[in-house]
């Protein structure tokens, strides 16, 4: 969600402001952003493997998730065979900040619909709900994500429009 947020930002940059960066940093998100998402779902029903007690089965969030991985891939098509910023990249940009709607859906639908997967754990009326030795770690490695995906995109610059 993440990369995916990353991307309509700069989607948005580079068709208000006609910044071809901000289309580069897009499009490399959108190579990011296609193999991150199966590995989100795996590690996800893992991690839910210490709350739960069993791995999460497949319920609205997967799904809304499957979903974001397939429009990420569909705009990182899309964008492919264009090599200046052209149709092509703006569509892709537009469909990009229209897609963005999906992350706060994805965001409660742990509490809109009623499945195997737990409501919110780590925050709750701005208190920390999730024990210490779980909430380190979970913040770890989201800084570690953030700067694994800050260089992973400022290795994919090269070669966008």
């Amino acid at each position: 969600m993440q990369v995916y947020m990353v991307m309509a930002v700069a989607s948005a940059v580079g068709l208000i402001w006609r910044i071809k960066v901000a289309h580069a940093v897009a499009a490399s998100c959108g190579t990011i952003g296609a193999c991150s998402p199966p590995r989100a779902l795996a590690t996800g029903s893992l991690w839910g493997c210490a709350h739960v007690g069993h791995l999460l089965g497949v319920g609205p969030t997967h799904h809304l998730r499957a979903g974001t991985a397939l429009s990420v891939s569909g705009l990182r098509g899309l964008r492919a065979p264009s090599t200046t910023c052209s149709a092509p990249t703006a569509i892709s940009a537009v469909l990009a900040i229209v897609g963005v709607i999906n992350i706060p859906i994805i965001h409660y639908s742990v509490e809109w619909w009623n499945s195997l997967h737990q409501t919110a754990s780590v925050m709750k009326a701005w208190q920390a709900f999730q024990p210490l030795d779980m909430l380190v770690p979970l913040l770890m490695m989201f800084v570690g994500f953030s700067l694994l995906f800050a260089r992973f995109c400022s290795f994919a610059f090269g070669g966008s429009c």
